[in-house]
C-alpha cells in the first residue's frame, strides 16, 4: 500500500509500452517543479499545490539512436549544470578506484559515449540482481544485487567515471502487481549533448530506453524520495 497503487489496466507486455496517458492524484515529497515534469518524452497538464499534483500525464518516449552521440569526454569541461552530473555525489562514487578501473573494462576504450552508456547498462543487467536492499553504487557492486535506486546509483558512478554525464531520476512506472499498479521508482537519464537528457532502466533490463509506462516526478537529490498515491487512472496507451 505504501509502494504501489491500483489502477485500471492490465497491460501485458510492460517493456512494449510505446505510449500513455494518465489521470493522476498524487502526493510527491520532495516538491517537484513543473519544469520536472514537462520533459523529452512527458507533457503534464494540471496543478502542483504544495506536494499535491492532480492532472493529465502524456507520456510517449521515443527510443534513441544514438546517431548524434557525442565523443567521450567531450563534455569534461563542461558548464556546471552538465559537470555536477560528472562529478562524484553522495552514494554516486564514480572517483573511487574500483569504480574507474570496472568502468574502464566495461567500456574497453569504446570512444562514443552512447555504446560506452550501453555496455555499462548490460553489464549491470548481466552481473546484478534485483533486491529490496538499497544503498549506493559501492555497495551495490560489492553485493552484488539491489533495488532500482540502487542499480541507478551503480550505472550513474560508472557513467561519470568514464566522461559521460548520468543521473538518477525518481518517480513510478507501471507494473503488473495487483492486476496492473503503478511503483515507487528510480532509473537513469544520461546526456546525449544536443538531444538532451536520455532515460534507460537498467533494473527493468531496459539498457537502451524507457518504456512509456515510466512517469518522472524529478532528478533524485535526496535519499528520501516519498510518493503518496491517490489515483492513478490510465485513459489510454499503445503498445508496439
Amino acid at each position: 500500500d505504501i509502494i504501489f497503487v491500483k489502477t485500471n489496466k492490465y497491460i501485458k507486455d510492460i517493456r512494449g509500452i510505446s505510449s500513455m496517458s494518465v489521470n493522476a492524484m498524487i502526493q510527491a515529497i520532495p516538491r517537484p517543479s513543473i519544469d520536472d515534469l514537462n520533459v523529452n518524452g512527458q507533457i503534464f497538464e494540471g496543478e502542483i499545490d504544495e506536494e499535491r499534483i492532480e492532472g493529465i500525464f502524456r507520456v510517449n518516449h521515443k527510443r534513441y539512436t544514438g546517431a548524434n552521440s557525442p565523443p567521450i569526454d567531450y563534455y569534461r569541461d563542461a558548464s556546471d549544470d552538465i559537470a555536477v552530473y560528472l562529478s562524484p555525489g553522495q552514494l554516486i562514487e564514480s572517483d573511487d578506484p574500483r569504480i574507474i578501473e570496472l568502468s574502464k573494462d566495461i567500456t574497453g576504450g569504446e570512444e562514443d559515449s552512447w555504446k560506452a552508456a550501453q555496455k555499462i547498462a548490460s553489464w549491470i543487467i548481466e552481473n546484478i540482481d534485483g533486491s529490496v536492499y538499497g544503498g549506493g553504487a559501492l555497495e551495490t557492486l560489492d553485493r552484488g544485487d539491489g533495488a532500482c535506486g540502487a542499480q541507478s546509483m551503480l550505472m550513474a558512478a560508472l557513467c561519470r567515471a568514464a566522461g559521460i554525464p548520468a543521473r538518477v531520476v525518481w518517480g513510478c512506472m507501471y507494473c503488473h502487481v495487483d492486476g496492473g499498479s503503478f511503483g515507487h521508482h528510480g532509473w537513469n537519464e544520461i546526456y546525449m549533448g544536443a538531444d538532451g537528457w536520455v532515460p534507460l532502466d537498467v533494473t527493468s533490463h531496459e539498457a537502451d530506453y524507457v518504456d512509456s509506462g515510466h512517469i518522472r516526478l524529478g532528478v533524485m537529490k535526496t535519499l528520501v524520495t516519498v510518493i503518496n498515491f491517490k489515483e492513478m487512472e490510465i485513459m489510454d496507451y499503445k503498445t508496439k
